[in-house]
């Protein structure tokens, strides 16, 4: 079954070429196989998940909560997305950093000790090295595998 990662501007989704065409099969499945499908791809990404909360858990608190993935299936694609929601951690991109080490400068209220508005603060990349650290491919693969010759296709 031919993949491809595909690394968004801060997500990566996994897309395997046959998994919108099972997902297609499945719309005339009985439920339960949908729903195995979609628990499915959401558990081939959990050692992302794992690994990049892990990797912000040693000096965020809040970033970690942030992260999760979902399964999309549309009419013409089908995959897993691995994600760090903004809106509960607005400080995530920042420090992610387009996953490279580095510094990046924010503005900070103006003091007598600080009369320069902005401060540098170090990158702290946690997302992307998670998924350099894990594949999600071949779990994916599996799934997909396992669900169609349940539907009656043959194994290769």
């Amino acid at each position: 079954m031919a993949s491809k990662a595909v690394i968004t501007d801060f997500g990566t989704s996994v897309d395997p070429k046959d998994l919108t065409n099972l997902y297609k099969e499945l719309k005339a499945a009985p439920g339960k196989l949908q729903i195995e499908l979609r628990k499915g791809v959401v558990a081939a990404a959990q050692p992302v998940v794992d690994q990049a909360k892990a990797n912000a858990a040693t000096w965020s608190k809040t970033i970690p909560s942030a992260i999760k993935a979902k399964a999309t299936f549309y009419s013409k694609s089908a995959g897993v997305t691995v994600v760090v929601s903004s809106a509960k951690a607005k400080q995530a991109r920042a420090y992610e950093h387009n996953g490279t080490p580095g510094s990046f400068r924010v503005p900070v209220f103006r003091t007598e000790r600080n009369p320069d508005t902005w401060v540098a603060r170090d990158a702290k990349p946690f997302f992307y090295s998670a998924i350099d650290q894990n594949k999600i491919e071949a779990e994916i693969a599996k799934v997909a595998t396992r669900l169609a010759q349940d539907l009656g296709f043959a194994g290769n």
